[in-house]
């Protein structure tokens, strides 16, 4: 009977050891896929110039970094996109995001393809972001984004 009770605790013990890889690779899934998710979101906010949707995405103190080097809080990317965009199309491909070891922030690297007008003339641009995330009051949300209109890796 005592050696039937310990083969029992082993055999929970392996399935323990042998499970508990597995669903911590499901949780840092879920970590990734809410980030990707928030990528989404951001594009969708862009595009359709929805300062709430975007807000809801970024930190309190998000920082957007232009192609040019400008250093644009959310209330100068609104100026901007208000007074000189319109007709905007834009689409994130190639979304590869890491979490870090600890889970306390996260990185991603993407491509945009994106058309618009500038002040009524047609523009038609590739580029390159990249965006820091943190977790700010419990949730994932982009610290910043830097875009670079270099062209997307394999296409130089």
């Amino acid at each position: 009977m005592r050696q039937h009770r310990f083969v029992n605790r082993f055999i929970v013990i392996l399935v323990f050891v042998f499970a508990l890889p597995l669903w911590a690779e499901r949780t840092g899934n879920s970590d990734q896929e809410v980030i990707q998710d928030l990528i989404a979101k951001c594009a969708q906010a862009l595009q359709n110039q929805d300062w709430e949707k975007l807000e809801s995405v970024c930190a309190s103190d998000w920082i957007h970094i232009s192609h040019m080097g400008d250093r644009w809080d959310m209330a100068a990317v609104k100026s901007f996109f208000e007074k000189h965009i319109t007709n905007h199309t834009i689409e994130f491909a190639n979304v590869d995001v890491h979490v870090s070891d600890d889970g306390s922030m996260a990185w991603a690297t993407f491509n945009e393809q994106t058309e618009y007008e500038f002040d009524g003339k047609p523009v038609k641009q590739k580029a390159v972001f990249t965006a820091i995330f943190e977790e700010e009051e419990g949730d994932w949300a982009m610290k910043v984004l830097h875009r670079t209109t270099a062209p997307p890796p394999g296409e130089k």
